[in-house]
C-alpha cells in the first residue's frame, strides 16, 4: 500500500472555486443577516474537537438573493471549512447529518471541495483534525494579536495520502467510532436532564406530595419509595415545606439554607 505525497490543490476538484475564501467582510456583515434563508458558517459553528464537524445551532442567515452574490462561497455536501482568523486549526465537514444543502462561510472561513476521484472528503476531515496537521497549521499562523492562516498556504499544505480505497475504509471505521461516541454524549445529556428534572419535580416542586394530598398516586415515583414522602405541607420560614422536613443553615464558607 503506497501513500503519496500531494499538495492540498492537487487534490482539489476542477471545477471553478474548489478553494475559496468568504466574502469580504463588509459584503456580508451583520446588517444583512435575517431569521431565515441561507445559512452563514461562522467560527461558532466549527470546532477543534474530532468528533464535531458542524455544530448545528446559533446560525445566522442572509437571503437567498444575497448568498447567490457569493458564488464563490457557496459550501456544500463533502465540503471542508477552515477558520483563517482567530482559532485556526478548527476544521468543519457538510456530511450527511448536515441540515442544509448549501451554506455561505463567512469572511473569516475557507473551504475546500475535494477531487473524489482522489480524496475522500471524510478522510480528509480526520487528516485535517490529526494532531500533526494542526501544530502545522498553527507553526504557519501569521499575525501576533490574531492568528491567520491564509489560502495560499492551505493551497500548499503538503499531505500524504493513501489509496482512495484505502482512505474510505480507514475513514468509515473512524466514522463509526465517532458516531458511537457522539451517541453516548447524546445519551448522557438525556440522562443528565432527565435527573434534573426528577430532583426539580421531587424536591423543589414536591410534585409528589402534592398528589398524596390531593389523593392522587404520585407520576413517576416506584411504590417502594412512596412512603418516603408525607401527605400533606407545613409552614416554615420558606413557606410550605413537606410534613417532617425542616429548615438549617450550613455556615462554612457561606450560609445556605437546606431542606432536610
Amino acid at each position: 500500500m503506497e501513500w503519496r505525497e500531494c499538495r492540498v490543490e492537487d487534490i482539489a476538484a476542477k471545477t471553478p472555486n474548489a478553494l475559496a475564501t468568504g466574502p469580504f467582510g463588509s459584503s456580508i456583515s451583520a446588517r444583512f443577516f435575517q431569521g431565515d434563508g441561507v445559512p452563514v458558517i461562522r467560527g461558532s459553528n466549527l470546532s477543534q474537537d474530532i468528533g464535531i464537524r458542524l455544530i448545528d445551532a446559533e446560525w445566522v442567515y442572509v437571503s437567498e438573493q444575497k448568498a447567490r452574490e457569493f458564488t464563490r462561497s457557496i459550501a456544500r455536501h463533502g465540503d471542508l471549512i477552515f477558520t483563517c482568523w482567530g482559532t485556526i486549526d478548527q476544521v468543519g465537514l457538510i456530511d450527511d447529518l448536515a441540515r442544509y444543502d448549501e451554506y455561505v462561510i463567512s469572511n473569516k472561513q475557507m473551504k475546500l471541495t475535494p477531487d473524489p476521484s482522489q480524496a475522500d472528503s471524510l478522510f480528509l476531515y480526520y487528516l485535517f483534525k490529526s494532531p500533526k496537521i494542526r501544530e502545522t497549521i498553527l507553526s504557519q499562523g501569521i499575525g501576533s494579536s490574531v492568528p491567520g492562516f491564509n489560502l495560499g498556504q492551505l493551497r500548499g499544505m503538503q499531505l500524504r495520502l493513501p489509496p482512495l480505497a484505502t482512505q474510505k475504509a480507514i475513514a468509515e471505521i473512524l466514522g463509526v467510532l465517532d458516531d458511537k461516541i457522539t451517541l453516548n454524549h447524546h445519551m448522557n445529556r438525556k440522562l443528565e436532564e432527565l435527573t434534573a428534572a426528577l430532583f426539580q419535580s421531587w424536591f423543589i416542586d414536591f410534585d409528589p406530595v402534592v398528589a398524596k394530598r390531593e389523593g392522587r398516586k404520585p407520576v413517576g415515583v416506584p411504590e417502594s419509595a412512596l412512603h418516603l414522602f408525607p401527605e400533606h405541607f407545613e409552614e416554615s420560614k420558606l413557606g410550605p415545606i413537606p410534613q417532617g422536613q425542616r429548615v438549617v443553615k450550613l455556615t462554612q464558607n457561606r450560609r445556605l439554607r437546606l431542606l432536610t
